[in-house]
């Protein structure tokens, strides 16, 4: 199974330790890509398991799969 983008999102109380939960989630073997502290929001790469693990850390408020999009090869033939 591939990878898979998920968007977390931290609860009020816990903003202030945004890094921390971070932390956390790369702690359980999970790709941080990205986090926005202020917002309370972290951008994170794993399987499909990784989703549970990360729900189960204190402060996350959510966990939703980020929608893939795939483009079909570029072709010559079809003008852009």
């Amino acid at each position: 199974m591939g990878k898979v983008a998920y968007s977390v999102t931290v609860d009020d109380a816990h903003l202030a330790v945004t890094q921390a939960i971070a932390g956390e989630i790369r702690a359980r073997g999970v790709e941080v890509d990205r986090v926005i502290a202020a917002a309370g929001a972290i951008r994170a790469i794993g399987d499909a398991r990784a989703a549970e693990a990360i729900r189960r850390i204190e402060g996350v408020l959510a966990v939703t799969p980020e929608p893939r999009c795939d483009l079909p090869p570029i072709d010559e033939d079809i003008p852009v």
